[in-house]
């Protein structure tokens, strides 16, 4: 798998969980970040950051499998088209373990990205749903991530740039 969540435990009992990339097998620079101002600034059990990191490890799953690179696009003042959060929602009806699965057969299918498509949604009933809580708890970490981004890409453009406007038009409408 490209990622991992995993907990350290500090000599003083702490717990420090964050998203290992398993190519570089090192935190994951954006992910820790938003950890650390985001979640741990709210003083957040480590079970409910691993289940955040959780959540934002789907989104990169998914940006992984649609070949998409957030830090390029919001670069030029966008980031998510209307179809990719339909899809990325879809997504998250599923198990992580059929997620992970999906990744694995999207990287050993052909380059092209219908067929990453077809093999991203393959049916409405093909595997099981994860509960409504669940999902609902994915989509506003993944939200709040990709809102925190967006924020942090922004604060790099003038007030009246054309990419600091289309930003804030799409952290609204994401």
């Amino acid at each position: 798998m490209p990622y991992s969540v995993e907990t350290s435990v500090f000599s003083t009992g702490e717990r420090f969980v964050h998203l290992i990339d398993s190519d570089t097998q090192l935190p994951h620079f954006e992910t820790t970040v938003f950890n650390m101002k985001m979640l741990r600034g709210r003083r957040l059990a480590s079970a409910t950051i691993e289940q955040a990191l959780r959540a934002i490890k789907i989104f990169l799953l998914f940006c992984d499998m649609r070949d998409i690179s957030l830090s390029i696009r919001m670069q030029q003042g966008f980031s998510l088209s209307t179809d990719e959060v339909d899809d990325l929602l879809r997504l998250c009806r599923l198990p992580l373990a059929a997620i992970e699965t999906m990744v694995q057969v999207s990287n050993v299918g052909s380059d092209s990205c219908s067929s990453k498509r077809l093999k991203l949604f393959p049916g409405p009933k093909s595997e099981a749903e994860v509960g409504s809580d669940w999902i609902s708890n994915r989509i506003i970490y993944i939200r709040d991530y990709l809102s925190w981004l967006t924020d942090a890409q922004r604060s790099r453009f003038s007030l009246d740039h054309a990419h600091y406007l289309s930003l804030t038009e799409q952290r609204h409408t994401v």
